[in-house]
């Protein structure tokens, strides 16, 4: 019983990380974009 708990502690952290590294990443890709746009309004104005 006690290492199924801890096989479902270990699937959860890995989960976690997934989708903290994935966030981190969309959250950069939106960044860039922001970015990006700010560039592109700045050079038209």
């Amino acid at each position: 019983m006690y290492f199924y708990n801890e096989i479902k502690l270990i699937m959860f952290y890995v989960m976690f990380c997934f989708i903290l590294a994935y966030l981190l990443l969309l959250n950069t890709r939106l960044w860039d974009d922001l970015h990006l746009n700010n560039h592109l309004s700045f050079k038209i104005s």
